[in-house]
């Protein structure tokens, strides 16, 4: 939930980079709360009053999370080493939608690149830099 959370807060930053996890932990969690709004509304008989097509909550939620959505997809592309304009490739139909998310899927450059520092902290203590050996984890 937390790095549901810190995408809500980076509302609308476009800049930096995103890791793997915080992108798709956020698809993770807005999909499992659209699932359950639709699911309220189909019980509580929204769905009905809005024309039998349309669920409100679910809606509403949508406008709600689409800029935090879009702005954690342009980090995403970032980390990378991708312009955020690599977006439109969504409206190429069938094969657009593929290669976005090969791009989502792939790992991030480990280093810096174009838009900034690795995301993901470094390990406080590397064994392979130690000197003695002894305190590798088995």
């Amino acid at each position: 939930m937390d790095w549901y959370l810190a995408v809500l807060q980076k509302y609308a930053t476009f800049d930096g980079r995103a890791r793997r996890k915080e992108y798709w932990m956020y698809a993770l969690i807005t999909t499992l709360i659209s699932i359950v709004l639709m699911i309220v509304d189909s019980y509580a008989g929204l769905t009905k009053l809005a024309g039998g097509q349309i669920s409100p909550l679910n809606t509403l939620y949508g406008l709600a999370v689409l800029i935090p959505g879009l702005a954690v997809m342009v980090r995403r592309l970032h980390d990378i080493n991708r312009s955020g304009w690599s977006i439109l490739f969504l409206f190429i139909p069938f094969a657009g939608a593929i290669i976005l998310l090969f791009w989502l899927i792939k790992e991030g450059d480990r280093s810096r690149n174009d838009f900034g520092p690795n995301p993901i902290p470094r390990e406080r203590k590397s064994y392979d830099d130690e000197d003695d050996l002894d305190e590798r984890p088995r």
